[in-house]
């Protein structure tokens, strides 16, 4: 008996010792795994603000190329990985896919917002199962295998026909349209926040036509020029809001603060 539970020991410390160490390259999808794996993860995210424009500087290639196991955000996001990613054929390496079936379930060509996927319960629960799959198939642990469908009660059983919500980025748009929501975005993954004299008369035209309650919604981390905030009316709810929080921070998960934001206090 002594020799089996030596035996146990030995084996136990032997796989636990070669699980492979993981490198993640967005803050969402290392979220992800830390919860998946229960363990911290390497991360190599490159650029404080959006990913989308971001141009890799030598430094911050080096740590994505030699990563043994890598876990990046899916290519609307990290459109630069498209440079790293034929170079690492003998690497592991995976890089989420949005299906496009989930273009028809929000009735929107938009795949670029939908890679946003932690904004959108399906899909980040998409993404969470794939991710499980390869780490099995790498030999990685998994703690937990299960996406929680509870991070999103709130935001599922949510009403939103009422509002009228103005957004200085897409992400949300496809979400919030299919709960019933008007929708104007200032600007789209491609574009910088631009106010051109179209835009504002474009928006001018929206709200005008538009009769819910007003909700802007200001994204952190994107400058908002005072011109804009001149059209928020005293009327007008006014939202900051961290979209890149992670969808396990109970309240501050994204979808869930705006519930808790428009739902009238008790």
């Amino acid at each position: 008996m002594k020799l089996l539970y030596i035996f146990i020991c030995l084996f136990s410390g032997g796989l636990y010792a070669t699980l492979p160490t993981l490198t993640c390259t967005h803050p969402q999808i290392c979220h992800i795994l830390e919860r998946i794996t229960g363990a911290p993860v390497k991360k190599s995210i490159p650029g404080a603000g959006d990913h989308h424009h971001h141009e890799l500087t030598a430094r911050e290639i080096k740590p994505i190329y030699s990563a043994d196991f890598l876990v990046t955000a899916p290519l609307q996001l990290q459109p630069w990985l498209r440079k790293i990613m034929p170079k690492r054929k003998k690497k592991k390496t995976l890089t989420p896919l949005i299906s496009r079936h989930f273009l028809k379930i929000y009735h929107t060509t938009n795949i670029h917002a939908l890679a946003h996927f932690w904004l959108y319960p399906d899909i980040f629960c998409a993404v969470y199962g794939e991710i499980v799959t390869t780490l099995q198939s790498w030999g990685s642990k998994v703690q937990q295998g299960v996406c929680d469908p509870a991070l999103f009660a709130d935001w599922n059983k949510a009403l939103l026909k009422k509002y009228t919500f103005i957004l200085t980025h897409d992400a949300l748009a496809p979400q919030l349209i299919a709960k019933g929501a008007k929708v104007f975005s200032l600007r789209d993954s491609h574009q910088h926040l631009s106010l051109a004299p179209q835009v504002l008369k474009n928006l001018k035209d929206f709200l005008q036509t538009s009769h819910g309650e007003v909700v802007w919604v200001f994204e952190q981390g994107i400058n908002i020029p005072s011109l804009l905030k001149d059209w928020v009316k005293p009327q007008h709810q006014v939202l900051s809001l961290d979209v890149m929080a992670s969808p396990f921070a109970g309240k501050t998960n994204p979808l869930t603060k705006i519930v808790h934001f428009l739902r009238p206090a008790k």
